[in-house]
């Protein structure tokens, strides 16, 4: 499960919130760009560099400066409103992570059927399900230990007590 630093839950639900961009494919996608590094710098084969914790190019994005790029509550939620700008575009989550990664030439090329970067973009969605997976497994945990506390005969009680704990054992918690 995609652990987001308590630090940025909330700038990045927000940005998420403010720019309708689902939260897990922004934090995942954060957390596949830099690891959620805000310092986080690197230098492509052309030149140019990828800076802070959303990855933001220099050449790409020459609107943003190095201070903007690198101070993490900025650059969550500049990514949030681009990637917004993009989904405006396509109307397509799976074109929009394409774009974010390799620009409009990224999408074309996909669009002609090459696979461009089409691992990127799964790395993305799969970790953000997985979240949202979680999250739904986590949210049903809450509700059957509430059921538990129910008026209902000891071996309903029992039984969702092991569901409980089978599920936390299945997902580590």
């Amino acid at each position: 499960m995609l652990q987001v630093p308590s630090e940025y839950q909330w700038p990045i639900k927000k940005a998420s919130m403010d720019h309708y961009v689902p939260y897990n494919l922004l934090a995942s996608l954060l957390y596949h760009e830099s690891g959620f590094n805000p310092k986080c710098r690197s230098v492509n084969s052309d030149g140019s560099v990828d800076r802070g914790i959303a990855q933001i190019n220099d050449r790409a994005h020459p609107e943003v400066s190095d201070a903007q790029a690198y101070d993490p509550i900025f650059a969550i939620n500049w990514a949030a409103s681009y990637l917004s700008n993009l989904h405006k575009k396509y109307n397509d989550w799976w074109r929009v992570l394409l774009a974010y990664n390799g620009g409009d030439g990224a999408v074309r090329a996909f669009d002609a059927g090459h696979p461009y970067n089409n691992d990127y973009a799964q790395r993305i969605f799969a970790t953000g399900q997985i979240t949202q997976l979680a999250q739904h497994a986590h949210d049903a945990i809450v509700h059957l230990d509430n059921m538990a506390d129910l008026d209902m005969c000891d071996d309903h009680k029992e039984y969702l007590h092991e569901v409980v704990q089978h599920i936390k054992g299945y997902m580590g918690w």
